[in-house]
């Protein structure tokens, strides 16, 4: 059986930090795992049905709001990521999902409102940092 290459990937190749807008297979992923963190956590599994009554009409309407957030999410992660990291999907559970579920707090906790660009820059730019603090070498890099 011929396989097809996975189009979708997480982040980490080579020409991923040198591309100034965020690659369309990443894109994919991070849209992904940020809805995922949106609708809920172990935490919060009542937090998906919670966010409908929002304001935020039908579930494909959440998502295209949420992605909103990717690029400047996109911005400070290429300004961190070192060379040679490796692309197995530690950023995107540590960094992307959480800040999803970041969202569907302050959404739930502000009757629908999405947080500001400077809030959510801030966010993004701790947890960017809290991550690669804790990686230095990428997070699978060898010792």
């Amino acid at each position: 059986m011929k396989t097809t290459p996975l189009y979708f990937r997480p982040c980490g190749q080579a020409a991923d930090r040198v591309s100034e807008t965020l690659p369309t297979g990443v894109a994919a992923v991070w849209g992904a795992a940020l809805f995922d963190g949106l609708m809920g956590s172990p935490e919060a599994p009542e937090r998906g049905p919670r966010l409908r009554p929002c304001g935020h009409g039908e579930w494909i309407d959440l998502i295209c709001a949420s992605t909103r957030y990717l690029a400047p999410l996109w911005t400070c992660c290429r300004r961190f990521w070192p060379p040679g990291a490796p692309a197995d999907g530690a950023f995107e559970a540590n960094v992307v999902r959480p800040f999803g579920e970041l969202l569907g707090y302050h959404l739930v906790l502000h009757q629908g409102q999405w947080p500001s660009d400077t809030e959510a820059e801030a966010v993004i730019h701790d947890l960017v940092t809290a991550f690669f603090n804790r990686y230095p070498s990428g997070p699978s890099a060898p010792a």
